[in-house]
């Protein structure tokens, strides 16, 4: 065997040693690197999004305490004061709180008033259908 040929051939060793090795060094320090800040950037901002529901239901929360506590709503339910509705459910402070839908439900879970709102509308619209089968006494 000739001299240029051993040289080309230990070449080509030391050059796929050369490659082999980038190649482990990248895998081990750069994707994995880079594959643990991701992960890490994940469950960053899944905990952002469960801060901001958590924040969600605060409000809603605070909101339907605000109007649980009247007697006049007490009194819907109970069917002695027809007049709760038109007289105390103003669309624009709904939709200024961001809620769509509001319900009113007994102690059996019959829903006893319901209507939805497109928050880009000011009107209210029918309760969409086939939503009374997910909303029931003890659901979330």
């Amino acid at each position: 065997m000739r001299l240029s040929n051993k040289v080309l051939l230990l070449l080509g060793v030391v050059w796929s040693i050369f490659l082999i090795a980038s190649y482990i060094g990248a895998h081990e320090y750069l994707i994995k690197g880079f594959l643990k800040l991701e992960h890490e950037e994940i469950k960053k901002n899944i905990s952002r999004v469960n801060q901001s529901i958590d924040q969600i239901l605060y409000s809603l929360g605070t909101f339907t305490v605000d109007y649980a506590h009247w007697n006049d709503a007490y009194y819907y339910i109970e069917g002695t004061n027809p007049q709760f509705i038109p007289n105390n459910l103003d669309i624009n402070a709904l939709l200024n709180s961001n809620i769509n839908l509001m319900m009113y439900l007994n102690k059996k879970g019959d829903i006893l008033w319901a209507a939805y709102s497109n928050l880009d509308k000011v009107e209210w619209s029918k309760f969409p259908k086939g939503l009374e089968k997910y909303i029931y006494p003890g659901s979330f």
